[in-house]
């Protein structure tokens, strides 16, 4: 090879002198070899080809930050004109720029019409609306489309159950927690009102961290089951339910640090491939395993969360969002609103709904604080409590709402029939009695100072 000459030599030549690198190449068919193949199919075919490639590399790299900065003066240049216009005039004149395009992308800012503080506005877009009558006549809002929202619940007490009820009423329309009547022991059971219906039945997404498909499956075919779903509404949840069973899966969407990561977006594409006509809901179980611990102690972490979640509330359908969470070790015992729910503010700051499931325990003050005892129906299922504790668009409910995890159909979540209330009730009025007798013979128990009075569910199954 003829003017031999070292390939970082030859990339400095590049730069000093570009027509004598030129001749240098065409003298030497080996180098003008190396650097065509590197050229014209981007890849290594020797040191000298190596070189070109990160020459170009580096040469494309502070190409595109000359062109950002040039852009940015640009910018800078733009605003500062406009700025001073404005201040010697006003203008109506459109400002077609780039930088402005990107401005009012980054800060959209509405014009308001005529109408603005003259009309009613048009009503929210209601993913469920809640019987606000024992006739069922009337309809307020109860989950909104859009929003991110939070059902949080101790272990044990049924969430996951709860959300794939949830995802079932959707897909086909059917009322969320509310199954056909049913006989027990010899006498109907109806189901009390009020119930929750389905407003913008459609696609839902259920994202599952805990759970495998299979035990997935077990679960959805004990809750449709309860729910005595018709053939028509089976294939309506066949078609439009989308489950990720993802137990061992890591689905973390924020590091240590509490920065996004590309799973995030790798989320937000998968489920936008499957969105055909749009969403109605994405549920995410539970927030622990996709925001990670830190969300828990750290609000600026808990924050860049709920900020994922908003995302993708802007997939087709401007789906709700909601997401499952734990309660605080006394959460189950103690405080009744949302200061139940564990970790950080930012978690139910950003929420705008947070609901809660919470265990109803035995009537008897010393049972449940020596045996931590839930109360029971004769046929052995258990009671909960369903108490929407946030939300920046409706009414709190007053007090909850009684439900019942039916042992019959694998635990699956319905709302507490009359006849179900009914036991309750007497359990306790059979505590205050005995209550009153040992006042009336002169002896209190040891624990009726200290012992707080159970709430009192109403006919339609709401605490009073």
């Amino acid at each position: 090879m003829s003017d031999a000459i070292e390939p970082d030599e030859l990339i400095a030549l590049f730069i000093s002198d570009p027509k004598r690198a030129e001749s240098i190449i065409r003298a030497n068919p080996e180098i003008e070899n190396q650097i065509e193949q590197a050229r014209v199919y981007g890849h290594e075919t020797g040191p000298y080809g190596e070189a070109f490639l990160d020459w170009e590399d580096d040469n494309e790299a502070a190409k595109r930050q000359r062109e950002e900065e040039e852009e940015e003066q640009m910018e800078r240049a733009y605003f500062q004109r406009q700025s001073e216009e404005d201040s010697d005039e006003d203008s109506d004149e459109p400002r077609n720029h780039p930088a402005f395009d990107r401005a009012l992308k980054a800060w959209p800012a509405v014009a308001l019409g005529e109408s603005f503080l003259e009309e009613r506005p048009k009503d929210p877009d209601w993913l469920l609306q809640i019987e606000s009558n024992l006739e069922g006549t009337t309809l307020k809002g109860f989950l909104r489309m859009g929003r991110v929202g939070c059902l949080a619940a101790p272990g044990g007490t049924g969430k996951t159950m709860a959300a794939i009820g949830l995802a079932l009423s959707v897909t086909c329309g059917a009322p969320w927690l509310h199954p056909a009547a049913w006989s027990g022991k010899g006498r109907q059971n109806t189901p009390s009102r009020p119930r929750i219906h389905t407003t913008r039945p459609g696609k839902v997404a259920l994202l599952l961290a805990e759970e495998e498909f299979s035990d997935i499956e077990r679960r959805a075919y004990q809750a449709g089951k309860m729910m005595k779903l018709s053939p028509e509404q089976r294939a309506l949840v066949r078609q439009n339910l989308v489950v990720m069973g993802l137990s061992g899966v890591d689905v973390g969407l924020l590091d240590e640090k509490g920065n996004e990561v590309e799973r995030a977006q790798q989320l937000q594409a998968v489920l936008r491939s499957k969105a055909g006509e749009g969403y109605s809901l994405i549920l995410v179980d539970p927030l622990s395993r996709f925001a990670g611990i830190a969300a828990e102690t750290d609000n600026a972490h808990a924050t860049r969360f709920i900020r994922i979640l908003q995302a993708l509330t802007h997939l087709p359908g401007a789906p709700a969002v909601l997401f499952l969470h734990h309660e605080r070790k006394g959460g189950a015992h103690g405080g009744s609103g949302q200061e139940a729910i564990r970790g950080s503010s930012a978690i139910v700051d950003g929420a705008r709904w947070a609901a809660r499931l919470v265990p109803i325990w035995e009537p008897s003050a010393k049972a449940r604080m020596e045996n931590r005892q839930r109360w029971e129906t004769d046929r052995g299922d258990r009671a909960l409590w369903l108490r929407k504790v946030k939300s920046n668009y409706t009414r709190h409910l007053p007090g909850g709402l009684m439900l019942i995890q039916d042992s019959q159909y694998g635990g699956a979540i319905r709302f507490a029939s009359d006849w179900e209330i009914e036991q309750y009730e007497n359990a306790l009025s059979a505590v205050q009695d005995k209550k009153s007798a040992a006042r009336n013979a002169g002896s209190s128990p040891q624990t009726s100072q200290a012992e707080p009075k159970p709430p009192m569910p109403s006919r339609a199954g709401e605490m009073r």
